[in-house]
């Protein structure tokens, strides 16, 4: 439910740091002049100002804004602990929302104003020589500044509200920062076309401008201000209040846990080392997952699994087949997977051994979860349920045994039961492309542990995929 309003909050991010730096570069090329002209000087001044604005706080996000499989990480709770806000912090999140909403109209209607401004302003005539994409752009600026402002506002109580606990004060302070941002731009720039209505009538008056040109001038500068109105300021009150709803989550960290000593209740703060790692199921008892047939054909300790690309599979970005080798290659213990019979088997001749079948989605928008299948026996092994950029894998009985979490943003993974480490996935190029990478599975002593290696195999391939089109998106 998160992954959408991190990507828009993500690309908004990007946005402000690309606008940041071309203000920069735009006020270098601007300084020779300044010394000569005065309204040059005026917008160096400008670009200068919005620059350090706009870079200072989206640098200031980005390096506060958690990694993003923190923020979509879905974990069990302990019981006792609370990793919801409270009640005051929903409700002011809500509220403040709401308020953001409420600035919807008031935008709409200062875009069309500042529309018909700038048709008065520029005429209907062409313009050969595109002159007008210079007011074009300063007004049609600040509405749309102020719309970000309303989205991010609704996307930090998005993300307060559904959030865990765990990361929610680094989110709404990153959040913070790309509000302020936007909100100290759009005074800003506010502040820059004020300056520029007063030069301009000044210039107006010192040359004995005609009246008519005076008064049109005058009016025009009047019906800009009332389509502002108050909507800036409004804007930096509800930041405010975003402010205060970041304390409140800081204030509430970390979770607390409530335990019952005879009639009395007493509050506690769990230790850091608690904290440290997400919580993990219990370990069950062996008998509750016993090993199937098709884990006595994985004994080795170490695998590669290596997609055999093609141009069709890497434009639509599907899930190609899969060459599986041990490391080091041994040419009579090979497998392969195929996504069209979404079956693991060995090569040249067979049989099948793992069948991964596609099951319910978790949610509308959810990934889809995956049964897991003894191909030689037909009896199930156990499920593969997505949680956030992180897997359960639960047993034949539904309850979840291991967690299979991102360590680092596609390219390596580790499951554990309990603390400890039963496999680990690691991606890497092997040459310049990805069309040269594979995920070496590798499966560390787990005596006494009840991991089915079939299980750490069947959702090797997935994590694979997803591995290398993180990949290419970090390399566009």
């Amino acid at each position: 439910m998160l992954a959408i309003p991190l990507k828009i909050l993500r690309v908004i991010n990007t946005a402000m740091l690309a606008a940041g730096l071309a203000a920069l570069v735009s006020t270098i090329t601007f300084w020779p002049a300044a010394g000569r002209y005065a309204w040059m000087a005026a917008v160096r001044r400008f670009s200068l100002t919005i620059g350090l604005v706009f870079l200072v706080c989206s640098a200031g996000a980005f390096l506060l804004m958690p990694r993003t499989a923190e923020i979509l990480r879905q974990v069990p709770v302990p019981e006792g602990h609370n990793r919801r806000p409270s009640t005051m912090a929903t409700l002011l999140l809500t509220i403040l929302a709401a308020a953001a909403i409420l600035q919807l109209p008031g935008i709409f209607a200062w875009w069309a104003e500042d529309r018909a401004l700038l048709r008065q302003l520029l005429g209907t005539g062409s313009d050969p020589f595109g002159f007008s994409i210079i007011p074009t752009a300063a007004l049609y600026s600040m509405p749309a500044i102020a719309a970000l402002c309303v989205l991010t506002f609704v996307i930090s109580s998005i993300f307060g509200i559904l959030g865990h606990a765990e990361v929610a004060f680094r989110v709404l302070l990153a959040c913070v920062l790309l509000q302020t941002g936007l909100v100290g731009g759009e005074h800003v720039i506010l502040q820059a076309v004020r300056d520029a209505g007063v030069v301009l009538l000044r210039e107006m008056a010192a040359t004995n401008a005609d009246q008519t040109a005076v008064s049109t001038a005058t009016d025009w500068i009047a019906r800009h201000d009332a389509a502002v109105g108050s909507l800036a300021w409004r804007l930096v009150w509800i930041l405010g209040g975003y402010v205060v709803a970041a304390i409140l989550f800081e204030a509430a960290a970390p979770a607390r846990s409530v335990q019952t000593v005879g009639s009395t209740s007493e509050t506690t703060e769990p230790s850091t080392s608690e904290w440290a790692q997400p919580p993990m199921p219990a370990i069950p008892k062996p008998s509750a997952n016993p090993p199937s047939r098709a884990a006595g054909a994985f004994d080795y300790s170490t695998y590669a699994v290596r997609p055999k690309l093609n141009l069709l599979t890497s434009m639509l970005r599907m899930t190609p087949d899969c060459e599986i080798r041990t490391i080091p290659p041994m040419s009579r213990i090979r497998f392969s997977y195929s996504p069209r019979t979404r079956m693991i088997r060995r090569e040249p001749d067979g049989p099948d051994l793992i069948e991964v079948r596609p099951s319910e989605r978790s949610g509308v928008f959810g990934a889809r979860s995956h049964e897991v299948i003894d191909a030689t026996t037909g009896m199930p092994i156990g499920r593969l349920v997505p949680r956030g950029a992180d897997w359960e894998i639960h047993d034949t009985t539904g309850e979840p045994i291991a967690h299979v979490l991102e360590e680092s943003l596609g390219a390596g993974y580790v499951a554990k039961i309990g603390d400890r480490e039963v496999c680990r996935f690691t991606w890497a190029r092997q040459g310049l492309s990805v069309f040269s990478a594979e995920l070496e599975v590798d499966f560390p002593n787990t005596d006494g542990l009840p991991f089915d290696r079939a299980l750490g195999m069947a959702i090797a391939p997935m994590l694979e995929h997803k591995a290398r089109l993180a990949s290419e998106r970090s390399n566009r």
